[in-house]
C-alpha cells in the first residue's frame, strides 16, 4: 500500500486555511478548504485508515487509450489492488501500449463490434501470478461482463465487472441474475462492480421495467 503522510497533508490544509484566514482577517469554513485540496488526495484522507485492506474500485473510463494517462495517474495515487473498468473502448486492434499500465495485468473482454463498450479488470502482478477469467454460460451481449477468479493467501476472490449500455432495458439484469447467484454459490467471496446505467428517478419508464 502506499504510506499517505497523512500528517503532511492534514499540515498543508492547516497552513491554506491559515493563509485566507489571514488573508480576509476572518475564520474560512473547513468544508471549503477541503474543496480545495484534489479528489484523489480526499479518497486518499478517507481510505487511510483502511489500508490493511485490499483497495478496489471501478471506473466507467469512456475509454482507457483515450484517458490512459489521467487513468494510471489516479490508479496509483490511490494505490488499488483490483480495479474494474468498463467502456473501455479497446479494440482487436487497439495498441497494447494504449491500455498496459505497469506493476498491473489486464483481464479484458472487449465489445469488437460496435463503438465504445468492453470491460475489465487491472490486478496488480503481486496478485496476478493464479488469476484467471472464469467463464459463463450466458450468451447474451447486454449486460457486457467479465468474471476473473484471484487467490491472495489462499483464498479465492471471484470479482466481476457488469455494463449495461444506457439505451439497454433494465430486464437484461434479471436475465444474467441466475448466472450470478450460481456464481456465488461456487466462490464464498464475491465482488461484483459495475456501471449499470440504473436511473431510480424515472422508475415509470418503460426501460426501468
Amino acid at each position: 500500500m502506499v504510506d499517505i503522510d497523512i500528517h503532511r497533508i492534514l499540515s498543508n490544509i492547516g497552513s491554506m486555511a491559515q493563509e485566507i484566514t489571514n488573508a480576509n482577517n476572518r475564520k474560512f469554513p473547513l468544508n471549503l478548504v477541503c474543496d480545495m485540496i484534489s479528489s484523489v488526495d480526499k479518497i486518499n484522507l478517507e481510505l487511510n485508515k483502511f489500508r490493511q485492506f485490499l483497495a478496489i474500485g471501478h471506473l466507467n473510463t469512456v475509454s482507457i487509450p483515450l484517458h490512459k494517462d489521467s487513468i494510471y495517474r489516479v490508479l496509483k495515487k490511490i494505490d488499488l489492488d483490483i480495479f474494474g473498468v468498463s467502456e473501455t473502448n479497446i479494440k482487436k486492434n487497439t495498441p497494447k501500449d494504449l491500455y498496459h499500465f505497469p506493476g498491473y495485468k489486464f483481464f479484458q473482454k472487449n465489445r469488437d463490434l460496435g463503438n465504445s463498450g468492453g470491460v475489465g479488470v487491472f490486478l496488480k502482478e503481486e496478485f496476478s501470478s493464479n488469476a484467471k477469467i472464469i467463464n459463463v454460460n450466458f450468451k447474451q451481449s447486454q449486460p457486457e461482463h467479465i468474471f476473473v477468479e484471484i487467490e491472495i493467501k489462499k483464498v479465492k476472490i471471484l470479482v466481476g465487472v457488469l455494463y449495461k449500455s444506457p439505451n439497454i432495458r433494465y430486464g437484461v439484469f434479471g436475465d444474467i441474475f441466475e448466472t450470478l447467484a450460481f456464481l456465488t454459490t461456487k466462490y464464498e467471496n464475491c465482488i461484483f462492480l459495475g456501471d449499470f446505467n440504473i436511473n431510480q428517478l424515472t422508475p415509470d419508464k418503460p426501460d426501468h421495467k
